[in-house]
C-alpha cells in the first residue's frame, strides 16, 4: 500500500529540464511580461470605443433637443406675434408672410392684385375680382387669419366679365 501512494505523488509533480535550468526562468519571465503587457494594452484601449459611443449619443440628444420644432403655419404665427408687439416696426415682408394664404387665395380665385404695399404698419392690398363670390372668398380668408383686421386694408373691385348676369 505504501508503494502506491509514493507513485501517485511522483506522477503529479511537473517535469523539469535540469540542463537549461539557469536560462529558463528568464525566458519564462520574458514570456509572462510580454503576455501581461499585450493584455494590458488591449484592455487600456478598450474604454475608447464605449466613450466615443457615449459622446455620440450625447451629441445626438443635444442636437435633437436644440432644434426648433417644425410646425405648419409657423411663419404666419411668428409674423402675427411680431405685428402684435407694440413699438415694433412691421416690414412688408413680415405682413406678406402673415397673409400668404390670402394672396394665394386671391390668385386661386382669379383676383388680379394691382397693388401690394405697406402703409402705417398695415398691409394694403388692391385688386380686381372677377366676381363678388371670388372677392368674398378672399375676405373670408382675411377674417380667418385676423378677425379684427387691424393690420390689413383690402380693396377689391368686382368686374363681371362680358356675358355675365343680365338684369
Amino acid at each position: 500500500m505504501g508503494t502506491t501512494v509514493e507513485s501517485t505523488s511522483y506522477a503529479r509533480e511537473p517535469l523539469r529540464d535540469v540542463s537549461s535550468r539557469a536560462s529558463q526562468p528568464e525566458q519564462v519571465r520574458a514570456a509572462e511580461t510580454y503576455t501581461r503587457t499585450a493584455g494590458t494594452e488591449k484592455s487600456s484601449r478598450g474604454w475608447i470605443v464605449p466613450l466615443l459611443i457615449l459622446f455620440g449619443v450625447l451629441g445626438l440628444l443635444w442636437y435633437w433637443s436644440s432644434r426648433p420644432a417644425v410646425e405648419a403655419g409657423r411663419e404666419q404665427r411668428a409674423a402675427s406675434e411680431q405685428a402684435a408687439r407694440p413699438g415694433t416696426t412691421v416690414t412688408l415682408d413680415t405682413l406678406k408672410t402673415k397673409y400668404r394664404s390670402v394672396i394665394d387665395q386671391a390668385y386661386a380665385q382669379g383676383v388680379q392684385i394691382t397693388s401690394l404695399d405697406q402703409q402705417d404698419g398695415k398691409l394694403v392690398i388692391k385688386g380686381t375680382a372677377p366676381s363678388l363670390e371670388a372677392a368674398n372668398k378672399v375676405w373670408d380668408e382675411i377674417k380667418n387669419i385676423n378677425p379684427g383686421m387691424d393690420d390689413i386694408v383690402a380693396d377689391f373691385k368686382v368686374v363681371e366679365p362680358f356675358g355675365g348676369s343680365n338684369p
